[in-house]
């Protein structure tokens, strides 16, 4: 958030790159605010996870604004880290390696991160939240291959 990422538009204003256009969407200036999410695979992403209102928060209200209510919003920063870092990831691995990104991909890899990451959590009952977030994110996949 203190827009130090290597973004075109960053990029751009360096005089490194020649243009500030995202090149997964075209058009718009690849910015922070466009990566994470207001590009088109960024904002589905944030649909599927019923929290498209994220886009909309001020920077300081973002970790703390979008709470969903069977979850606990004490692990919202914790998860919300792990999903702008898949964002990230993905958005490098479709620009430099060419590797499609879609939202299902992201999640299941930020669901793969929470296993991971559960062990560095101390307590019982912290593990057993993230379990329900794991729980909520595996079900956004779910309901979307049902919608399809």
């Amino acid at each position: 958030f203190k827009d130090r990422l290597s973004t075109r538009g960053n990029l751009f204003a360096k005089h490194v790159l020649d243009d500030d256009a995202c090149q997964r969407c075209s058009g718009c200036v690849e910015d922070r605010q466009h990566v994470f999410f207001d590009c088109t695979s960024s904002a589905e992403l944030w649909r599927m996870l019923q929290l498209s209102s994220v886009a909309e928060l001020a920077d300081a209200n973002v970790w703390t604004g979008c709470p969903l209510p069977h979850l606990d919003a004490k692990l919202l920063p914790f998860v919300f880290l792990i999903i702008l870092w898949r964002i990230w990831d993905a958005r490098n691995a479709e620009v430099f390696g060419s590797e499609p990104s879609s939202s299902r991909r992201i999640i299941t890899r930020v669901c793969d991160d929470l296993v991971i990451w559960q062990k560095r959590l101390k307590v019982d009952h912290d593990v057993s939240k993230l379990s329900h977030w794991h729980l909520f994110l595996s079900s956004c996949i779910s309901s979307t291959n049902s919608a399809l």
